[in-house]
């Protein structure tokens, strides 16, 4: 009930400041237009040099407050992402100092997880539940498990405001992995191989035929002409 009244209470009050402050531009309206016309010119100028300075500070009092806001939430996003690329990296083994314990990743994984809802972007979050998707499911599968933390570095990049963000599949894993060709092809292999297990399941039940019969090129004219008579 408490909530309820002070929502109404606010609205009110919103509607008390619009309603004041329209009938103030109404009535300084009407004023202006009861002056001689002789008197107009020089009001009007006098009401846009005091306006002019007013509305010059506080547009720019707004841009660089936003200004503001924008650079310390890309401090944290730096930051942020910075820690995530290393821990990750070492929860990889992608570093010389070796590999991350269990107790040292749930910390690790506790520690990250407050400050990437309050300061990652939408496409950042998203690479990162897709990564701890493949970790989940595919834990054994290596090359789904980098293209996946490939995908987290690109989302990162683009939120730091870097320009190209299609780089081609293992260009950033290759900063740092050797066989980063290697990687590529075997992903690229286990898809065609998803893709002929679900052609070859949709002939099964019976879409084979329907498939070859829509692919197969129309019959020519020659095909279809009659015997003429002799």
């Amino acid at each position: 009930m408490r909530k309820a009244l002070s929502v109404v209470f606010a609205l009110l009050l919103v509607v008390g400041v619009i309603y004041v402050v329209g009938w103030g531009l109404w009535m300084l309206g009407t004023w202006f237009l009861t002056l001689p016309t002789e008197t107009m010119t020089p009001v009007a100028a006098l009401v846009g040099v005091l306006l002019v300075p007013i509305i010059t500070y506080f547009t720019n009092r707004s841009l660089e407050r936003r200004r503001s806001l924008e650079t310390a939430l890309r401090e944290h996003k730096t930051k942020l992402y910075d820690e995530m690329m290393r821990g990750l990296m070492k929860m990889l083994n992608l570093q010389k100092n070796g590999g991350m314990h269990e107790p040292e990743m749930l910390q690790f994984f506790a520690d990250l997880t407050p400050r990437l809802i309050t300061y990652g972007s939408r496409g950042v979050i998203q690479a990162w539940s897709g990564f701890r998707k493949v970790s989940r499911h595919k834990p054994g599968d290596a090359s789904a498990l980098m293209l996946a933390f490939e995908d987290l570095l690109k989302a990162m990049r683009k939120d730091l405001g870097h320009t190209v963000i299609t780089q081609p599949q293992g260009e950033l894993l290759g900063v740092f992995i050797n066989d980063v060709e290697t990687i590529v092809k075997k992903s690229q292999a286990k898809a065609g191989a998803a893709i002929h297990q679900y052609q070859w399941s949709g002939c099964q039940v019976g879409s084979c035929s329907t498939l070859r019969r829509a692919s197969s090129p129309p019959p020519t004219s020659l095909g279809t002409a009659r015997p003429s008579r002799t």
